[in-house]
Order: structure tokens, then sequence, then C-alpha cells
């Protein structure tokens, strides 16, 4: 796994924890914890990436949310799995706010990362709403 794999993983995690507790205030001290535990063993650009990431999610949060919502006919983001909604967090905060990463890396990595943590099914239904939020974004 390469090393912006391996960030986009790490924030992820991060961003799931935040998620599970509805606290994504707490953005820069579950960064410090998990720079201190899960994530130690991470090389620092890679933890960089992650905390990059982390916070860009963070603070455009509604608008990804949006975002994700308008892309999603019949799914509201509360509804969605945990795992699923933070992954299309990740990516359409790539997709939409950091112009230097390609549309189709956002999209794969999404998709990578659905395989290795979530569903079934999760593959297809991040892939689907990756595709709408790119067409949408195409769009405008």
């Amino acid at each position: 796994m390469g090393s912006r794999s391996e960030g986009r993983a790490a924030a992820l995690q991060v961003l799931y924890s935040l998620d599970t507790r509805a606290a994504f205030e707490e953005v820069e001290g579950e960064l410090k914890q998990a720079r201190e535990g899960l994530l130690a063993d991470l090389p620092a650009e890679v933890y960089d990436f992650a905390a990059e990431i982390c916070q860009g999610v963070v603070e455009h949060r509604e608008a990804i949310d949006e975002a994700i919502e308008a892309a999603s006919e019949r799914w509201r983001l509360r509804r969605m799995s945990r795992v699923d909604r933070n992954i299309l967090r990740v990516a359409t905060f790539e997709l939409l706010l950091c112009p230097e990463v390609p549309t189709k890396v956002a999209i794969n990595e999404a998709i990578e990362l659905a395989k290795g943590y979530g569903a079934t099914e999760s593959r297809q239904f991040v892939n689907g709403i990756l595709d709408r939020v790119q067409r949408v974004k195409q769009d405008a």
C-alpha cells in the first residue's frame, strides 16, 4: 500500500472514531491521541497526509455531506454505515477540494477502502455515489 493510500486509511479510522462519538469538533485531540496510539507506527508524511484529510473533512463537512446526500438518491447520510459514510467523506473532500488529486484516483482509492473496511456491497455503493458526485462537480 502506498503512503497516500495508508494516509487515507488512517484518516478513515480517525473520522470513524469522531463520527461514532459525534465529536468532529475534537479532531485535533483525536489526531493527537491517534498519533500516540493507533497511528504511532506511521511515517510522519503518512500521518501528516491523514491529518490534512481529517482537518479538511471536518472543516468542510457540511458542504461534503450535502454533496453526498444530493448524490445518493434513496439514502440519507445518517442511514449509511459509518464506514461507508466516512469513506465517502474522504473521497468527496478530495473530489471537490483537492484539485491536485485526479478524479479517478480519488474514486479508486475510495473503492479500495470500501473493499478493505466496508461490507460486501460497500464497493458498489461507494462507487455509485462518487460517480454521481463527480458528475455534479463536472456540470458545475
